[in-house]
């Protein structure tokens, strides 16, 4: 398996085993309860609010970093499909190999946003991966 692959199942994995929405639950019966605590309980629940509100907004960027990978591939296939049809064109109609110079400029620009999107999906993916877990072994995002 490659490692863009490992990339994208990583940040794969990340969302799965992210509930957005029991975070968010968790969160309300934090502050319901931090708003009727006596003194000595504060501090714990405010840690506790604390930690839960850092396990929301790691969760809001992992699935914002997928939304935006997903844009970003679909734009690159896109254009990769355009080179293509530029491709077979070109080979139909080139005079000499000076035709072809605009097409690799535009060929070696994907590759480098490919490559630049693999690396964001690894480094997504090794961040997720170092979240903590619950003693389930399930994150706790």
């Amino acid at each position: 398996m490659g490692r863009n692959n490992l990339g994208t199942i990583g940040l794969q994995v990340a969302l799965d085993q992210i509930d957005l929405d029991r975070v968010r639950e968790e969160l309300a019966q934090l502050q319901t309860e931090l708003r009727g605590a006596p003194a000595g309980e504060r501090a714990s629940l405010e840690r506790a609010e604390a930690s839960v509100r850092s396990q929301l907004a790691s969760g809001e960027r992992i699935t914002r970093v997928s939304r935006d990978a997903g844009s970003r591939l679909r734009e690159l296939n896109a254009q990769m499909d355009e080179a293509v049809a530029r491709a077979v064109e070109l080979s139909v109609t080139a005079a000499d190999g000076s035709d072809l110079a605009p097409l690799s400029d535009d060929v070696e620009s994907l590759v480098s946003d490919l490559e630049s999107l693999r690396l964001a999906l690894d480094e997504t993916a090794s961040t997720s991966a170092g979240a903590p877990t619950d003693p389930a072994g399930g994150a706790t995002i």
